[in-house]
């Protein structure tokens, strides 16, 4: 009998080393499972930085580009107005004045 008694001890004793080991590397596991999504979070946090930062730079491009486009554009209006104006403004202030005393 005590022999019995003895081997269940022994059983019980080695059932919770058994539990005992386990549960170590359950923690482990969970640390190293931890680790690597904390990693894999700073990763891609970082390369979502860097990729907001590159179409952040690549659309103020395009925005400047477009805009010196425009501002080019416009002067290029603004000279055919002035350019017009220098040749026939005295036409038009003849056609201004005759309208005024057509008028009356």
């Amino acid at each position: 009998m005590d022999s019995i008694v003895e081997k269940l001890t022994e059983i019980e004793n080695t059932a919770k080393a058994i539990v005992s080991h386990a549960e170590e590397q359950k923690f482990e596991v969970e640390k190293s499972l931890q680790n690597n999504r904390n990693q894999f979070d700073s990763n891609f946090d970082a390369e979502l930085k860097k990729e907001i930062g590159d179409i952040r730079q690549n659309s103020e491009k395009k925005m400047a580009d477009l805009l010196a486009e425009q501002k080019k554009e416009n002067q290029h209006t603004i000279d055919v107005l002035i350019a017009d104006y220098d040749e026939n403004h005295g036409k038009y202030a003849g056609e201004i004045l005759h309208r005024i005393t057509a008028g009356v």
